[in-house]
């Protein structure tokens, strides 16, 4: 497959990224783990399903793991162990069905002692002079029988187990994960398995931890190339959180990543990705015949106050569903859908300490004492001031809500019983819009975020 077709639905910009960081693979032989890092929202899982069809396709062999759904087996060997052997082609039946057999089996000892010896047990300190007296071969049984009478049963009982775990960590999962390699990379050109790690961050804190810490200790076997999709903020603070604070410039993560790499995180693929998702709105009855309230006015908007908004692309997402819902649920309403945009956009957005979104769109102003305070008119649209000719007052409201706002003044006035007399003041029109305008978009908005139960974006 050419990487033009794989990567056909890239909005972000992601294509020269996988490229390059396919490139990079292709010069790794030895055991490595990279990250490739982005905030939360911003296409990663979208990047790693389109770079493994890239890496599949320039020879490699890929295992994807979806990290969150394998957090409730509680082992992330077994997950590991698993996902390889579930990657091995149905053709190498006897080979298949073994490795679902020794899954089994060592999954199941794992989960009660392997980690404990992998990641430093209490028992450390016994195990270690246990094993010293312990040669080649020597039963468990017989090393506890000659620690003394000192240990007692109990003891003896969780020094077999840790010496069990020991074993299986250090001959008999690398044997299988080593049989398991081979297997999988059989009359390929490349003996690499690249393993996609992705929705780390998303997992049980616990599982995140084991899971690195797993992928190093246990998985160090060259023809192992482990790329983690993730959010490189949150699990630092995830690992001060369990471990504590680091010296300054020092990071947790540094431990276990040998290659931190980041996404491409520009407005200009923010803003194309939100025209996409944008562009599948529809709107019933616009509310004018003004170009200014179509969809593709609404696309444009949309476009310019993502990266205004400091919202991830998944809160985009689910603010433009919102909208989406509006547009459905109201189709016999005549409606804006520019204006939703901007109040849903306006709502949700994170960075509130930015310029006078009113730029990107002037009517958004125009509100329940638009009249009042920019035309200068009284609420009973009587002048503000009594002046010798009343109609100097209409001619300079009717003009400045002309320059502002010229689609209001040019709707259809049918739609909304307004008077057809063409000597009626374009003002006092506007006047007459702003006290439901904005007011009843906001309505239809809140009634259905409070249908998806108050959910913020």
């Amino acid at each position: 497959m050419e990487n033009t077709e794989i990567w056909a639905n890239d909005r972000l910009g992601y294509r020269t990224a996988g490229e390059i960081f396919t490139r990079l693979i292709t010069t790794i032989d030895q055991s490595k783990v990279l990250s490739t890092e982005a905030g939360f929202g911003r296409g990663k899982t979208f990047f790693r399903r389109n770079w493994a069809q890239q890496l599949v396709a320039a020879g490699e062999t890929v295992v994807e793991i979806d990290a969150q759904l394998t957090d409730h087996t509680g082992d992330p060997i077994v997950t590991f162990v698993g996902a390889l052997a579930d990657a091995l082609p149905h053709s190498e039946t006897s080979q298949h069905q073994k490795t679902k057999v020794a899954v089994k089996k060592y999954g199941t000892i794992a989960v009660k002692g392997v980690m404990h010896a992998v990641f430093r047990s209490a028992a450390d300190e016994v195990f270690e002079a246990v094993e010293d007296m312990a040669g080649e071969g020597t039963a468990g049984a017989d090393v506890i029988a000659n620690v003394g009478e000192q240990v007692s049963a109990a003891g003896g009982r969780m020094i077999a187990a840790q010496m069990l775990a020991e074993r299986i960590r250090k001959k008999d999962i690398p044997e299988q994960i080593r049989a398991l390699r081979d297997a999988l990379v059989a009359g390929k050109p490349s003996k690499r398995v690249v393993i996609l790690v992705d929705e780390l961050d998303r997992c049980h804190p616990e599982y995140a931890i084991h899971l690195l810490e797993a992928m190093k200790l246990v998985f160090n076997e060259d023809g192992f190339v482990f790329c983690l999709f993730i959010n490189d903020v949150y699990l630092e603070n995830l690992a001060q959180h369990r471990f504590g604070k680091l010296e300054d410039g020092e990071r947790y993560l540094d431990k276990f990543i040998d290659l931190r790499l980041r996404l491409p995180d520009s407005d200009a693929g923010l803003s194309e990705a939100t025209r996409h998702f944008a562009q599948a709105l529809h709107v019933a009855i616009p509310y004018g015949d003004d170009p200014a309230f179509s969809i593709d006015a609404a696309v444009d908007l949309a476009a310019k106050l993502a990266p205004q908004s400091g919202l991830a692309l998944r809160q985009i997402k689910r603010l433009l569903e919102r909208v989406d819902l509006v547009l459905r649920m109201y189709a016999d309403h005549p409606i804006d859908p520019a204006l939703l945009i901007y109040l849903a956009f306006h709502e949700a957005r994170v960075r509130k300490n930015t310029k006078d979104w009113s730029a990107f769109l002037p009517r958004s102003g125009v509100g329940p004492r638009y009249g009042s305070n920019v035309l200068g008119l009284r609420e009973d649209n009587a002048m503000l001031s009594l002046e010798r000719n009343p109609e100097d007052k209409w001619r300079r409201a009717n003009q400045i809500a002309v320059q502002q706002v010229p689609e209001l003044t040019n709707l259809p006035r049918e739609r909304y019983r307004l008077s057809e007399d063409r000597n009626f003041h374009v003002a006092k029109l506007v006047d007459i819009l702003s006290a439901f305008y904005i007011p009843d978009h906001e309505a239809m908005l809140h009634a259905v975020r409070d249908l998806q139960g108050g959910r913020p974006n």
